[in-house]
C-alpha cells in the first residue's frame, strides 16, 4: 500500500516556470491522495517548492538531510519530521527505506544520481517498489531513450525498464505508481 512517495528533485529552480508549476501540481496531488512526502529536507529551489506545496495542503512531510548540508542552513525547517544523517549514502538509504515509492523530478546530477541508485536497487531486487519519471515537458524522453537503449545492447533486461513509469500528468503518474505498489 502506498502511504509515503519519495521525491528526487532538485535544489535549484530551473529554467522554466512549468518545472514551478509542475512541482505545486505535484505536491498538490501527493497532499489530495493522503500521501507523505519523502524528501531531500531542504527549503531551496524546486525541493523547498514540494514541500511547501504538500505542507500548504494539510499534507506531511518528511525531510532527510545530510549533516553537511544542514550546517550550511539548508534545512527546511517548517516540515513535519527532519531527519539528520551522516552523509549521502546515508540519506539515500534512509530514503528508500522510508518510502514505498519514487519519483524522479526535473533535476540535476543530484536527482539523477538518487534516481539511479533507486533503479539500480530494484534491477538487483533489493527493493521491488515502484519508480517514476516526472516528464515535465519532455524532461526525461531522452533519458528513457538511452535507457531503451542499454536495453537493445544487452545491458538492461526489458522487464526493467517495462516497470518504470514515465508520466507528466502528477494525478496519473502518482496512480501508477499506486497500482504498482505491492
Amino acid at each position: 500500500m502506498l502511504k509515503k512517495i519519495c521525491v528526487y528533485c532538485g535544489s535549484a529552480m530551473g529554467v522554466s516556470p512549468a518545472y514551478t508549476e509542475a512541482m505545486r501540481n505535484l505536491g498538490k496531488a501527493i497532499a489530495a491522495n493522503g500521501l507523505t512526502l519523502v524528501y531531500g529536507g531542504s527549503h531551496a529551489g524546486q525541493m523547498g517548492i514540494i514541500a511547501d506545496e504538500v505542507l500548504d495542503n494539510g499534507g506531511k512531510v518528511i525531510g532527510i538531510m545530510t549533516e553537511h548540508l544542514d550546517a550550511k542552513g539548508l534545512s527546511h525547517m517548517g516540515i513535519t519530521e527532519l531527519h539528520i544523517v551522516k552523509d549521502m549514502q546515508a540519506r539515500k538509504a534512509s530514503m528508500i527505506e522510508t518510502a514505498d515509492a519514487f519519483i524522479a523530478a526535473p533535476g540535476g546530477i543530484g536527482t539523477l544520481e538518487e534516481y539511479f541508485e533507486t533503479l539500480s536497487n530494484f534491477q538487483l531486487g533489493f527493493h521491488q517498489k515502484p519508480i517514476g519519471l516526472f516528464n515535465v515537458s519532455g524532461y526525461y524522453d531522452r533519458l528513457m531513450d538511452a535507457l531503451r537503449y542499454f536495453e537493445t545492447q544487452d545491458f538492461m533486461r526489458n522487464t526493467k525498464t517495462d516497470a518504470l513509469i514515465c508520466e507528466a500528468d502528477p494525478v496519473k503518474l502518482i496512480g501508477l505508481l499506486k497500482k504498482n505498489t505491492r
